[in-house]
């Protein structure tokens, strides 16, 4: 009953206009799109935060996870374009959203998450454009994961028999069956607020925080975004044998913001300058 309520508020939700893309439906397939192997490459490249509120208040309306998922999007497009693979269709994003409500006490077994999917607007030039696209579709995203219920996967996911289930999950990655079909999305971006004042661990000073949640077979890219004080911390994991240079496309990211940034010269837009300090999607991703 609770599946079809949350089926009837989607059509609903779709009828009086919200867009949110489909899984595997709207994924185009790209290289680092395939079966895994054991092996991981991880590379970080580090922002000031100030530098990402500062372009995010160019945009009107848009938030600073809008900013993060369009700053992924330029650095992946670029990344596709010198390979010369670049889709027609824009790349879909997983974005792992935490479940735990925020009074929930602290467990020892990690963080409970769901995903929603949005555009990363990769086939859109328009850097302006790119992040109202994003902005948009998050949005839609929001209220159609929302109305079909965060936990319905994993709640529908406690019916499978574990035994067959594991057989099945074992047979499918020796069987490299990612490779069989489209992804359900193209990467995973997860964007976590990190604490606003140096935090300290037995004593010691913590100078800076990296963080990466797993990958998802068919899926050998994860970028996930910690900021820490006055940094915006990006980290990449990839899976080598898709993605081999994992460490020159953290490179195009700082050039992705600027990218962005439409107070630079030759760009002319309206400057929003309300600040929103506390406007950080609240993504987790799964403790290692």
């Amino acid at each position: 009953r609770r599946t079809l309520r949350g089926a009837r508020g989607v059509l609903r939700a779709r009828r009086a206009g919200a867009r949110s893309p489909v899984p595997v439906l709207h994924a185009p397939r790209v290289s680092f799109n395939g079966a895994l192997t054991p092996l991981r490459s991880f590379a970080t490249v580090s922002v000031p935060l100030a530098e990402m509120k500062r372009v995010r208040a160019q945009h009107p309306g848009a938030t600073l996870n809008d900013v993060v998922l369009a700053t992924t999007s330029g650095a992946l497009r670029r990344w596709l374009a010198e390979r010369g693979e670049q889709p027609s269709s824009s790349l879909l994003a997983g974005v792992p959203v935490s479940t735990d409500a925020r009074d929930a006490k602290p467990r020892l077994g990690g963080n409970h998450v769901s995903n929603l999917f949005t555009t990363l607007a990769t086939d859109v030039d328009d850097p302006a454009e790119r992040v109202r696209r994003i902005g948009e579709t998050t949005r839609d995203a929001k209220e159609i994961h929302h109305r079909l219920g965060a936990s319905i996967l994993l709640d529908w996911s406690q019916f499978a028999p574990p035994r067959p289930f594991a057989a099945a999950v074992r047979a499918y990655s020796w069987l490299h069956a990612a490779s069989w079909h489209p992804a359900p999305f193209s990467v995973i971006v997860s964007n976590v607020p990190g604490p606003r004042e140096p935090a300290t661990i037995g004593g010691a000073r913590l100078l800076d925080l990296y963080s990466v949640g797993p990958l998802v077979d068919g899926v050998g890219l994860n970028v996930t975004v910690w900021s820490y004080v006055d940094q915006m911390n990006f980290s990449l994991l990839a899976c080598p044998d898709l993605l081999p240079d994992v460490h020159v496309l953290a490179s195009y990211f700082p050039e992705a913001l600027r990218e962005l940034d439409l107070a630079r010269p030759g760009a002319t837009a309206p400057v929003r300058t309300a600040e929103a300090d506390d406007d950080e999607h609240r993504g987790a991703q799964s403790s290692a």
